[in-house]
């Protein structure tokens, strides 16, 4: 569940290099199976990552103002996996960012609710509540949030202290 890292620049380059090689077998080398699995290839890397594609997306839609478009990329998601996290709390950031605060709030607690060990809904919710001048609340989230990232640091040094063993 935590696997989400958004696409990264190396995603598109990666992306890139495929189609290079493609195009190389395609024009080059006359090669046309391995130009059908530098397509197959493309396709089960997209597919693997269309959800943080989309996501991606969402942001950049959201950075850009495009609150409708962005909402649009949350729910594909949404509609192929109703549990995936990242796409709840994206979807609350532009309920947000159009001042929809109710529906933000119902929507980092269905996050928190899926997935009560991601510290980022935690965050975002005491945030709001912050905004909201709810600063008890607010203030409850941000503990719980500092907990969770707290135990996530306890886990990464103790498995590097395990290799080094």
């Amino acid at each position: 569940m935590d696997r989400y890292q958004g696409w990264k620049w190396y995603d598109t380059i990666l992306i890139a290099i495929l189609l290079i090689a493609f195009l190389i077998c395609i024009i080059i080398l006359k090669d046309i199976v391995m130009s059908i699995a530098c397509l197959l290839l493309i396709a089960i890397i997209i597919t693997f990552f269309s959800k943080e594609i989309n996501i991606t997306l969402a942001d950049r839609m959201i950075k850009k103002g495009k609150y409708e478009k962005a909402l649009k990329y949350c729910k594909k998601v949404l509609r192929k996996d109703p549990n995936y996290v990242y796409a709840i709390i994206k979807k609350a950031e532009i309920f947000e960012a159009i001042e929809k605060p109710k529906e933000a709030l119902q929507l980092y607690d269905s996050a928190i609710s899926k997935n009560p060990n991601n510290n980022i809904p935690w965050e975002m919710k005491g945030d709001l509540l912050k905004k909201l001048g709810k600063e008890k609340e607010a203030e409850e989230s941000f503990k719980k949030a500092e907990i969770l990232k707290n135990k996530k640091m306890e886990k990464k040094w103790y498995y590097k202290l395990m290799k080094k063993l």
